[in-house]
């Protein structure tokens, strides 16, 4: 517990980083909040490994009401499963001048736990924390992307610079929005303040003291006393990066939703376990939207193939980000822990992304509308007549491994008529082909055409329905495509090889064949690989019939024949193709996307 003095501490005892989380009592101000704030501090931080050592408080300063609170936090060593503990002291600050609050915190878990659960304040407006602190001659500069993730696009960027408002790309970084920055601007001219808007945050510097830092936090909360009268209507910072498209209640009509694996998110601080079930969430989910309410979808949720029930999604707006409820009908018994973790992982705002037909995108809790210029990208059609473009691949059966299965008989007698019997009966009946389908695969399947020594990585995925008339789709596309851009390392042919070879003891190693006959084992398919052209020919295919061509003719042209909203899907798909077709570009690949004739 804490001590029961609370003396001023010398100047050269106390001296913190001046980062602050700002805030507003919506009650009580002056020395009466301060009070409710150290008192609901420690009650929320004291746990079993927090225990208070003492508390400073500081002389009145114009107005200012000032306490400090140290606390010692006991933590399992990082490298540790037990008995081994780190202690430090840790150090939260409140400032109060009238009913503006400044929090500093040493900690930054602690930080979000007293922002979360405090009462009687609230978070200042992004806005104004935008036109009190955010200015010109920005210094650095971080932005997070609205685009539908794929490699040959960065999700976050962080720069640095002398004024970086002008380095910015006014067409490659529309689909970008600023999360933090750090400029110069009404607060101080000649001092660069650090602002993340929505976060309510911002921070400056290490004053040389207690007491100076004591003054600063004054002359912030001053600030914002004084700002909070003048904020004007909302203009964007700098135009060419993607705006806030408003509430999240002013989306409708959503046409898709899709979780982001670990590899597609910008935090970095996400923990093993839900790392681990967003990676299976991501692609192994499907999403079909059955009905919809304003922004709310209503979708049957499908997980490893099996649907597990009827999702509904509800919002709720906290510190100016939507949080999503997920509420389950139509349970399919057996499921229960599925549907749980889906709703944990819903109900992060990073994990989360719906699309709506006026083109905004939910991302990271808040409703963006990315601008691109339109570019066509040039899709090629293939008849499938006489395989299921719903089945990605054949189920095993009879003890049997999927290596068996491909292009072979089905339980039933009947010849495999999936996506991958098609791979493999009507794309490449010559050459070497192979399958890596299963966890970490590089691709479905690589071919290596024997004469010009061209090599394809093609990766596959089933449509979410097999009905001629089907819509455009964006999501459907989303894993598949960055799955895709993401190994395009293997076309490299001594990185193919060994890949080859790392994977020759794994059962779909048994899936090869030269010239359309099954072959034992890899072992002559790696050995070619490694008499590779250095100058070989590179492709990527990503095969997904989920696109029509009838789809795709009704939405373009000079008079399409498709609902806006279709066409506007359209535009942001070609715009995820035309993305990967750079990347591929820049390691001298060819990339090629097949939809269905």
């Amino acid at each position: 517990m804490a001590k029961a003095s609370t003396r001023i501490p010398p100047n050269d005892l106390l001296k913190p980083y001046l980062a602050a989380t700002l805030l507003r009592s919506t009650g009580a101000n002056g020395a009466v909040l301060l009070r409710e704030l150290i008192s609901q501090a420690t009650t929320i931080i004291v746990d079993s490994r927090r225990s208070v050592v003492e508390t400073f408080r500081a002389n009145k300063l114009d107005g200012l009401e000032m306490q400090a609170l140290v606390y010692k936090h006991r933590r399992l060593s990082s490298w540790a499963n037990d008995e081994f503990y780190d202690e430090t002291h840790e150090l939260i600050v409140f400032a109060v001048k009238a009913d503006f609050i400044a929090l500093c915190c040493s900690e930054p878990s602690a930080r979000d736990r007293l922002v979360r659960k405090l009462t009687g304040c609230s978070t200042l407006p992004r806005l104004l924390l935008e036109q009190a602190f955010v200015g010109t001659q920005a210094t650095a500069m971080w932005l997070s992307g609205t685009h539908t993730p794929t490699a040959s696009k960065a999700n976050a960027k962080a720069m640095t610079g002398p004024a970086l408002e002008f380095a910015l790309d006014p067409l490659g970084d529309q689909s970008f929005y600023y999360s933090a920055v750090k400029s110069r601007g009404s607060y101080d001219p000649d001092i660069a303040v650090g602002t993340s808007p929505s976060a309510s945050r911002i921070w400056v510097n290490r004053p040389k003291d207690w007491s100076k830092f004591g003054d600063e936090l004054n002359a912030v909360l001053a600030h914002c006393k004084r700002a909070i009268a003048s904020v004007g209507p909302s203009q964007p910072w700098i135009q060419v990066l993607a705006q806030d498209a408003g509430d999240i209640s002013t989306a409708t009509n959503p046409y898709a939703v899709a979780l982001m694996a670990p590899e597609l998110l910008s935090d970095n601080e996400i923990d093993a376990e839900v790392r681990e079930n967003a990676i299976n969430w991501a692609y192994e989910a499907q999403f079909e939207i059955v009905a919809h309410h304003g922004p709310s979808p209503t979708c049957l949720v499908k997980f490893k193939g099996q649907e597990i029930g009827t999702v509904d999604f509800t919002f709720r707006t906290v510190a100016e980000k939507a949080i999503t409820t997920a509420s389950w009908t139509n349970s399919v018994a057996g499921y229960e822990r599925e549907r749980e973790t889906f709703s944990t992982l819903a109900g992060r705002p990073e994990c989360l992304r719906i699309y709506y037909d006026d083109g905004t995108t939910l991302s990271d809790g808040r409703l963006f509308n990315p601008a691109y210029r339109d570019q066509r990208f040039n899709w090629v059609f293939k008849d499938f007549t006489g395989y299921a473009i719903t089945d990605e691949k054949p189920k095993v059966w009879g003890g049997k491994s999927l290596a068996d299965v491909i292009a072979n008989k089905k339980t039933d007698g009947s010849n495999d008529n999936s996506l991958f019997a098609y791979v493999v009966e009507k794309m490449f009946p010559t050459g070497w082909l192979a399958s890596d389908d299963g966890s970490m695969e590089f691709a479905d399947f690589v071919h290596i055409d024997k004469i010009s020594h061209k090599v394809t990585l093609i990766h596959v995925k089933g449509s979410n329905k097999s009905s001629a008339s089907r819509e455009v789709s964006v999501s459907n596309y989303e894993v598949v495509v960055s799955q895709a851009i993401k190994n395009i390392r293997h076309l490299d042919r001594s990185t193919l090889a060994s890949v080859l070879d790392a994977g020759k003891q794994k059962k779909i190693s048994g899936a090869v064949w030269l010239d359309g006959k099954k072959q034992p084992n890899r072992k002559q398919l790696i050995k070619f690989a490694k008499t590779l052209k250095p100058d070989h020919e590179k492709c990527v295919i990503v095969l997904q019939p989920q696109l029509t061509q009838r789809e795709n003719d009704a939405c373009v042209g000079g008079k399409p024949t498709a609902t806006r909203y279709r066409i506007i899907r359209m535009k942001q798909l070609d715009t995820l193709m035309l993305s990967a077709r750079l990347s591929c570009g820049a390691v001298g690949a060819e990339f090629v996307s097949i939809g269905a004739g």
